[in-house]
């Protein structure tokens, strides 16, 4: 009875050792075509790369000219505002001056009209 227990199990024990290596090839291949793809993707993200740096480069290239431009008009803008703000520091004081020397003027006139007031009363 022992042999013919043995028999059994020898030929139902048969088929997990085929079957074991089946499945660990095709767990093998799927690891492979994983690899494999993760290869292709690196590679296109890799050229993807290199392409933006160059687009990147000729951006940089074409924009270093216009941004030196901008720089310029903005120097020349910070420039011109200076002169502005002092012209009219001088304008500004130059109508108190003005102004000054009118209420002054306007005064003295008041007063000699004052005068010739009084003056033609006493005549």
């Amino acid at each position: 009875m022992l042999a013919l227990a043995q028999a059994a199990t020898a030929d139902t024990a048969s088929w997990v050792g085929p079957i074991v290596a089946i499945s660990l090839l095709l767990i093998a291949l799927v690891y492979l075509l994983i690899g494999i793809v993760v290869f292709i993707a690196a590679r296109a993200t890799s050229k993807r790369v290199a392409a933006m740096q160059e687009t990147l480069t000729d951006l940089r290239r074409d924009l270093d000219p216009a941004l030196k431009s901008v720089q310029r008009v903005a120097e020349d803008g910070g420039a011109m505002a200076q002169r502005l703000r002092s012209e009219t520091d001088e304008l500004v004081d130059v109508s108190r001056q003005l102004r000054k020397k009118l209420v002054t003027g306007a005064d003295r006139i008041q007063e000699r009209l004052e005068d010739m007031d009084a003056l033609y009363e006493v005549v």
